[in-house]
């Protein structure tokens, strides 16, 4: 079955080789507003907003390349996935995921509702316009509305932000600013008890982010990124419970 899935989706699309830092992979690629975008998965990811394409590179990763996303996503489908995400007709979830403001996610579809444990992946940074990141997105509700860790290459650090009604605002920086080495996989972790959520890079985990927020958060989870960035994601994690 998985085969025969697999050839009518390289049906649609020419496949060319992608040259990430030097290592050719060959990658099927999509942008959110493809309707078969839940046949594309790894590791559980479902692509909802950006252009995402499956890839081999050390093992089964999925790429999320802000350079070739159009920027915008189909109104029908972007509703489709939150309907089958959520249950039920989740028109907030579109409007607030429409514009500009918008950043590239996929969700971690087999997770339905998360409030405590431990998220984990591994990702490596490619590029960016401005700088090159990496994000954890959790809280996720049929609003739009979502919490998320993520390291970047602008502040070194790791930062807890939070995207409510179509804009992002910070929450907490890091205080320890270290430059990871790019085209190089490393591991984003977050750990949330209740309200309280902490943020680091395995193995260097002073590089880390903690804080309370107001509230426990439940919801979906999955990955981040911004608008340009280019990067790879695999070996998505959760590990319920306190």
């Amino acid at each position: 079955m998985l085969p025969t899935l697999l050839n009518q989706i390289t049906s649609r699309f020419v496949l060319a080789p992608l040259f990430v830092l030097g290592a050719a992979i060959s990658p099927l690629a999509f942008e959110s507003e493809d309707s078969e975008r839940s046949l594309l998965q790894r590791g559980g990811l479902t692509p909802v907003i950006g252009h995402w394409s499956q890839v081999d590179d050390g093992g089964p990763a999925m790429l999320v390349d802000g350079s070739k996303w159009s920027g915008k996503s189909n109104a029908d489908s972007l509703g489709a996935t939150a309907r089958r995400l959520f249950g039920a007709p989740a028109p907030d979830f579109v409007k607030n995921n429409m514009g500009d403001g918008s950043f590239p996610i996929a969700v971690h579809e087999p997770t339905a509702s998360f409030a405590n444990g431990t998220l984990r992946v591994r990702f490596k940074l490619v590029g960016g316009a401005t700088d090159q990141i990496a994000g954890i997105l959790f809280g996720l509700k049929p609003d739009g509305s979502y919490y998320y860790v993520r390291y970047n290459t602008r502040d070194d650090n790791v930062a807890l932000w939070k995207y409510v009604n179509g804009a992002r605002e910070v929450i907490a920086h890091g205080a320890v600013h270290v430059r990871l080495t790019l085209g190089a996989w490393h591991e984003l972790v977050v750990q949330i008890d209740g309200p309280k959520v902490s943020g680091w890079i395995a193995g260097q985990d002073s590089i880390r982010v903690e804080h309370a927020l107001p509230a426990a958060v439940t919801g979906r989870v999955g990955v981040w990124a911004k608008r340009d960035a280019v990067t790879g994601f695999r070996e998505f994690g959760v590990s319920a419970g306190r």
